[in-house]
């Protein structure tokens, strides 16, 4: 090999390197930046029943993209194919990325497990998962749905309700409970639980949503307690159920628990009011006897003015 033909290779090795240096910098800031990237985000209420209407909120799409948002069964994992095709919703995505959407749940052609998929705006669909009242579930989708290896497996241990002291409500005022939740992370991962509860007179009607505060962070094998204000409507009367689920991972937990809500204090007013009113009426009608018996024992007129003139 020449010494010109040396002097060429050198060169060559030396750009090479140079632009090995300089161009490893700029991969790692473009795959940081890429992976600091927060990724679509997905929320919808975690139970509703078949026809109801749940707002589903998006955000970190494509900005400008179309999203298709749909309701499906078998947990979506055949595509369309599991989902209420005819209550498909198509929804542009605003340029922060988001969009914010009514849903109509009409029954999939599939049993749940649930999930709304969101599509079209990512390379891959979101799906969240939702508990559909009144539809058929496929019990053995359930259990092929075991805990994942490092994942989070965050469970419902109690679930109780604490009623204050307060005797609003047995006048029917609307009356609050505060629901204690224990929590416990069976998983191998950490995360914060999702929690979605709701009241009604019956497990299957608990739709009537419950703002619920943040939820800690929860390590694997720690346990926490969530309290949670419950308000029921005002003159409420009868068994109030709250029901809701605790997600964490793709894993669910449900619970429901109940009180009996009884305006004790309206009752015994309307007892008394009823009772007074008999008393009056009670009285009327003596009144109105003595009277006719007092008029019977009082002597003719005729008879009267006959004693006088003859004594005059």
């Amino acid at each position: 090999m020449s010494r010109a033909s040396r002097r060429v290779g050198l060169l060559g090795l030396v750009v090479a390197a140079t632009a090995a240096a300089l161009g490893a910098p700029l991969v790692a800031t473009a795959s940081a930046s890429a992976a600091s990237e927060p990724g679509p985000e997905v929320n919808v209420a975690g139970r509703a029943r078949v026809g109801a209407d749940v707002r589903v909120d998006a955000a970190g799409l494509p900005a400008g993209s179309l999203a298709t948002v749909v309701v499906c069964g078998n947990g979506g994992r055949r595509g369309t194919l599991d989902c209420s095709v005819a209550s498909t919703v198509e929804v542009g995505v605003t340029d922060e990325g988001t969009f914010s959407i009514p849903l109509r749940l009409d029954a999939p052609p599939m049993p749940c497990p649930c999930v709304v998929m969101v599509s079209g705006a990512t390379q891959t669909p979101v799906l969240r998962p939702i508990k559909l009242i009144g539809h058929p579930v496929d019990r053995s989708a359930k259990q092929r749905s075991a805990v994942r290896d490092g994942a989070a497996d965050i469970v419902v241990t109690s679930a109780r309700l604490e009623q204050a002291s307060s005797l609003g409500p047995w006048f029917g005022v609307p009356g609050q409970v505060t629901m204690l939740l224990n929590l416990v992370n069976n998983g191998n991962r950490a995360a914060v639980p999702r929690l979605d509860i709701g009241w009604g007179a019956s497990a299957d009607e608990a739709t009537r949503w419950v703002g619920i505060p943040p939820a800690p962070l929860l390590e694997p094998r720690q346990s926490t307690t969530i309290e949670v204000p419950v308000s029921f409507d005002p003159l409420g009367n009868g068994e109030q159920v709250v029901a809701g689920s605790v997600r964490a991972d793709g894993n669910e937990s449900t619970f429901e628990t109940g009180v009996t809500v009884r305006p004790w204090g309206l009752f015994a007013l309307g007892l008394l009011l009823v009772l007074l009113v008999a008393l009056l009426l009670l009285a009327r009608v003596v009144r109105r006897q003595r009277s006719r018996e007092d008029r019977s024992h009082d002597p003719p007129a005729e008879g009267v003015l006959g004693v006088l003139m003859g004594e005059m």
